[in-house]
């Protein structure tokens, strides 16, 4: 029987339940372990297993190197439409006292309809947030990309000036670093500290370990110097093509569409996010210094 990566993102997911907080050398382990039980590469297993359930809000970092299982929430649609992520035993069988008609995906998320004011009195007697995803309103808070590139998130400058490969933002790929002045840059082939050089000014990475959402960070603030977005304004679909976006950003995103879709994270190649309204892509043009094209 051939397991996809979505099961076996769901089957690390049922794992990493049963502890209050792993490291990430135990996830390492763990999803390396799982790959290769059912013969698949094990290379990057972290980053095919793990972190998709971070970008999604699943899991989260809580310092240290170490992560824990992000609290239980409710969320609430137009139409009625109710998500449920991460709810305890507990409040899962009281939610199936309140509300007959709903369905629970390998990852434990419900879904189910419910009138807004029947939703609020179940959320106050399970304990559980209750939350309506505006996600423009909540983007207006975010800063600029590039204000997050400083020594408060972990950024220095740095006189290191000898680089083996800058990555191509658009390809996703190393090549062989020239004399370039602007990029991403790694010091040799297998290196993991990586760097970016901006206006003749190195700055150093933070490492996942010290901050998850550095490199992603980095990677769309060059990206957007050099692409735009792709706004469908008729399907209301953005196409942010192929970036690997801030965590917190990402997450926002895939909140519209939570109800309708899973949660299996693909390739970043033309990834697309539906529901997507016209202010938070002006929010996110804000955010990035962009100029999403719009059709």
């Amino acid at each position: 029987m051939t397991t996809n990566m979505e099961e076996l993102q769901a089957l690390f997911f049922i794992w990493f339940k049963c502890y209050e907080s792993r490291n990430l050398n135990q996830i390492r382990v763990a999803t390396k372990n799982l790959l290769a039980s059912y013969e698949y590469n094990t290379e990057y297993s972290s980053f095919k297993i793990f972190y998709p359930l971070v970008r999604y809000g699943l899991i989260e970092f809580c310092g240290n190197d170490t992560y824990t299982l992000s609290n239980p929430i409710l969320l609430f649609y137009p139409d009625n439409k109710v998500v449920g992520i991460n709810l305890n035993s507990v409040q899962v069988e009281k939610l199936k006292n309140w509300f007959q008609l709903y369905t629970v995906d390998k990852f434990g998320i419900i879904r189910f309809t419910a009138t807004e004011n029947k939703l609020v009195i179940f959320s106050k007697e399970t304990d559980i947030p209750l939350s309506k995803p505006n996600i423009s309103e909540y983007l207006s808070n975010f800063p600029k990309v590039r204000n997050c590139i400083n020594a408060i998130n972990g950024f220095e400058e740095t006189y290191f000036s000898t680089f083996e490969e800058k990555f191509d933002i658009r390809g996703r790929k190393w090549e062989k670093a020239r004399n370039e002045s602007f990029g991403l840059f790694k010091s040799t082939e297998n290196a993991q500290k990586y760097f970016f050089i901006e206006n003749g000014v190195t700055y150093s990475i933070p490492s996942y370990t010290q901050n998850p959402d550095a490199r992603p960070i980095v990677e769309s603030y060059f990206y957007c110097k050099q692409t735009s977005f792709k706004y469908n304004s008729s399907t209301k679909e953005l196409n942010v093509g192929n970036i690997n976006l801030p965590i917190l950003i990402e997450r926002l995103l895939r909140l519209a569409s939570l109800f309708d879709t899973t949660v299996y994270t693909k390739e970043y190649n033309n990834q697309i996010y539906s529901n997507i309204t016209k202010n938070t892509v002006l929010q996110l043009d804000r955010i990035f210094d962009a100029k999403t094209e719009i059709i």
